[in-house]
């Protein structure tokens, strides 16, 4: 709820006892820990949304430009922390319903540009009766359940805001399911109804909203267009989050009525509730049919109807839908509606390999899957030259023309290692450091040192601090101690010169070895 005085402008400093809330006349008492105070009044939480883009013909030849421009105005007012996910949808586009741009850190820098960019990219595909927002919502959706790698979503309020017509007529998810899901997961969503939805597509538009706790807004002008994502974003940023348990599960009409600073507002509602059985729906989005019928069954549960549609996000023969969502509680023996990814949509003629080398690992993604190819294997390998998290290495090659669905294969660097620093250490303890350190023993050799203790390193080849590619060899020098001392000199003869002494017993072995030739001669003669 955003509470705001006379002038319109947001209302602070609220806590849980400045709100009286009442269920069809019954008081509730709102306790501390279920009273959430907006981000920008606790600068430890933060927005997460997903904009949901229409890119059919209705919407391109009506409010394109509006809606392109408002989403980047809405991205560029958010704070730092906020994060931000694009989905575009329209069933002539090979891709149907698809993530432009995985959830991104806003940062003011890099990730505010990227998010920047994808919100101004073309969604080709633009045929008449080609409107799937449902199937959009629930990629949205189903992209807060399975963030990218490495991404934790802040504490704070989480949203879908999706712009259209509401005239849906191409999806395979029902409304009923993208409400049932977004309410399971407590995620609202806020829709912009534009061009000319007429009473259908503003009915649809107002469910989705009314349903799930967002806000519906129409905006039939380009500037009511961008008034709306003002609306949104000013909600989100200062909205208390009021929370409590409802056993209500018929569908009667039930009214919800708060106030606060003297200001009393009522909200009539119906919350159809027939998911309350014992079994807990197991998740089986993006197995594959034969371990999801596995699951399911497991669960007690059977398999409903099983429909096929392509995607470029989830490889074909996996599941890339299921109804009811996981989570969800149902009766034993219920049945499990599932959707069977087909992959992408096959497109005539070759298809050129983009090149997504030294982009982040989301970036080549979407670049993948926006050419009509698919992710293939994602495989690491340190670089000491190479950020970690981008790509150092494809396969196929940039440029190259493959089939319509073919997968691109990425190495990813993991950065470079740093040398540790194993000088004095003893050898044993070395080898520890540098294995520690993902790196290997390279050769050892050996030399002594009058200041380092034998079988202590006296250097190290790279030095300490270089970085270098995991796995690289350090080779060691290692210490055998101080050099023996060289022998003393001999001791001289006594009573005369040392030359003397030498020389009278070198004449005298010279004499003996003459005597005994004369000797060995004689001897031979007689």
């Amino acid at each position: 709820m955003t509470v705001t005085d006379s002038a319109g402008n947001p209302v602070g400093g609220l806590t849980a006892s400045s709100f009286t809330v009442t269920l069809d006349g019954t008081l509730l008492t709102i306790q501390p820990s279920d009273f959430s105070l907006p981000p920008s009044e606790n600068p430890a939480t933060n927005v997460s949304v997903v904009f949901v883009m229409d890119y059919s013909a209705s919407l391109n030849a009506t409010a394109l430009a509006a809606m392109e421009g408002a989403v980047v105005d809405f991205i560029n007012s958010m704070s730092p922390g906020d994060y931000a996910a694009i989905v575009k949808f329209n069933l002539a586009n090979p891709a149907g319903a698809s993530i432009v741009q995985p959830f991104t850190l806003v940062d003011g820098g890099a990730g505010t540009d990227q998010l920047v960019n994808a919100a101004m990219l073309p969604y080709p595909g633009s045929a008449a009766n080609s409107s799937n927002l449902y199937d959009g919502i629930n990629v949205a959706l189903d992209h807060f359940v399975s963030p990218p790698a490495g991404v934790t979503l802040p504490t704070g309020p989480k949203a879908v805001v999706a712009i259209s017509d509401g005239l849906d007529n191409a999806s395979i998810n029902t409304q009923s399911f993208v409400l049932d899901k977004a309410s399971s997961l407590g995620i609202p969503l806020f829709t912009i109804a534009v061009g000319t939805p007429g009473t259908t597509g503003s009915n649809v538009m107002n469910a989705l909203a009314a349903r799930t706790g967002g806000n519906f807004i129409s905006a039939p002008s380009p500037a009511e267009v961008t008034d709306a994502y003002v609306t949104i974003s000013s909600r989100l940023d200062n909205g208390y989050l009021l929370s409590f348990v409802s056993s209500i599960t018929d569908c009667n009409q039930h009214t919800l009525s708060v106030t606060v600073a003297g200001q009393t507002t009522e909200t009539r509602f119906t919350r159809c509730d027939a998911t309350t059985g014992p079994v807990t729906v197991p998740n089986v989005v993006n197995q594959t049919q034969a371990a999801a019928t596995t699951a399911i069954t497991s669960a007690t549960l059977v398999v409903g109807t099983v429909t096929q549609q392509s995607s470029a996000t989830v490889p074909a023969g996996r599941v890339s839908s299921q109804n009811p969502s996981a989570g969800v509680g149902v009766a034993a023996g219920s049945a499990l509606n599932l959707v069977v990814s087909t992959g992408p949509v096959p497109t005539a003629g070759p298809v050129a390999v983009p090149n997504v080398l030294n982009l982040t690992q989301p970036a080549a993604t979407t670049a993948i899957t926006s050419a009509g190819l698919v992710l293939g294997t994602v495989s690491q390998s340190s670089s000491a030259t190479v950020p970690a998290g981008s790509v150092i290495s494809q396969n196929p090659s940039a440029g190259t023309n493959v089939t319509a669905g073919s997968a691109v294969s990425l190495i990813v660097p993991t950065g470079p290692v740093a040398a540790p620093n194993v000088v004095s250490m003893t050898q044993a303890a070395a080898t520890t450091a540098i294995s520690f350190a993902g790196l290997a023993i390279g050769t050892i050799s050996q030399q002594s040192s009058a200041t380092v203790a034998s079988g202590s390193v006296i250097s190290q080849n790279p030095a300490a601090g270089t970085n270098v590619v995991a796995g690289s060899a350090v080779a060691l020098v290692v210490s055998t101690g101080a050099a023996a001392p060289p022998p003393p000199p001999p001791p001289s003869n006594s009573g005369g010169g040392g030359g003397g002494g030498s020389l009278g017993l070198g004449s005298l072995a010279l004499g003996l070895v003459a005597l005994m030739a004369r000797r060995r001669r004689r001897a031979s003669i007689g």
